[in-house]
């Protein structure tokens, strides 16, 4: 089974969001720069990853991903896309 829709993501020290098209499938979610499919980035769910709703981003329907002690945070432009 997979999901996919647009997700925005924080980058950097200015903690910029950039859009990206993206798919979770088999536990990876694949980044790409729009429905055309031309791959940014993949970000593998193992059993050690951590999700979490982020509240900390000012911006509704906001997840965390924490992988290690990297930390990537998305956010969804409606309820829809968040679920």
């Amino acid at each position: 089974m997979s999901t996919s829709g647009y997700l925005y993501r924080q980058f950097g020290v200015l903690k910029a969001w950039k859009k990206f098209y993206c798919v979770l499938s088999n536990n990876v979610i694949n980044e790409y720069v729009d429905k055309n499919l031309e791959k940014v980035s993949e970000t593998i769910i193992d059993k050690d990853s951590q999700f979490s709703t982020n509240t900390e981003a000012k911006k509704p329907y906001c997840f965390k991903l924490k992988k290690g002690d990297k930390f990537i945070i998305y956010h969804a432009e409606n309820e829809k896309v968040f679920s």
